[in-house]
Formats: structure tokens, sequence, C-alpha cells
């Protein structure tokens, strides 16, 4: 929002019709609720999540990464905390290569590591071990060590 309006690429009064979700991919991302047509100042007293899905959209990743790094995204705090390691924020260049590079899940059988190739959309974050089963059935195969 920072950067559009620094930028004047939006106009504030421009109004975005929500309604509900926005697909992306293979995902749909989704409001509270469907508000209809929304300007800024509505999608933000609304949390309107499709208005700002779409404003990142227009900006594109590139400009949202230079705004980020701008307000200290990325950077080390310098407080002085144990370990603490200055992060990434990454180019849509630098998102494309990690992207291409994906791969979920590792299994070892035999000593041999299976790989699981995959996009970002498809991630599914689970709280425990899943089992060999488990893992097959995510990547569409009846058993863990099937080809694709």
């Amino acid at each position: 929002m920072l950067a559009a309006l620094a930028d004047r690429s939006v106009d504030p009064s421009e109004r975005v019709k929500c309604t509900g979700a926005l697909t992306f991919g293979k995902r749909a991302f989704h409001c509270v609720e469907s508000h209809g047509p929304v300007d800024l100042d509505q999608a933000l007293s609304q949390s309107c999540n499709v208005y700002f899905y779409k404003l990142g959209d227009h900006l594109g990743l590139d400009r949202m990464a230079e705004v980020a790094e701008d307000l200290g995204f990325g950077a080390s705090t310098g407080l002085g905390i144990n370990g603490e390691v200055a992060g990434t924020v990454d180019s849509a260049t630098e998102f494309g290569q990690v992207l291409q590079n994906v791969t979920i899940g590792v299994l070892k059988h035999d000593n041999l590591a299976r790989y699981f190739p995959g996009a970002i959309d498809e991630v599914r974050l689970y709280n425990r071990a899943l089992s060999h089963g488990e893992i097959a059935w995510l990547a569409g195969r009846t058993s863990p060590f099937d080809t694709p």
C-alpha cells in the first residue's frame, strides 16, 4: 500500500470488487466475507484481503521487495539478540529461482533419498511426522516409492 501511494500508481478512491476470494495458481485466498466494491479506506477498515492481494499483484514483487527493504525488513534489528541474523526479501527473479528448485519431503529408504517435486502452493504444514503412506498419498502415488 505504501508503495502504491508513494508511486501514485493507485487512486485511493478506486473501487475493487471483493467476491470473498481470489484465486492465484491452484489456491483460493479468502476474505473474511464478500465485501463487494471497496476503496482503499474501506479495504483498510474492513480488512479486505482481496483488495490487498490485487494491489500486490498490481505493484509486483520487485516493488514490494524494494519498499520492504526500505522499511528494514530482511535486516537484523541490531538489538544484540543472541543468534540474530538478517533475513531475506526476495525479488521476483530470486523468488522464481527458489520456486524452480523446490523439493517437498524427503524419504530415505535403503540409503536412497527420494524427493517430491512441487510448487509453493502445494505445500502443507503439519505439526507431526507423516507416515510413508501419508506422504505417498500426498504425492498422488499408491506406494511411497512408485515412480511418477
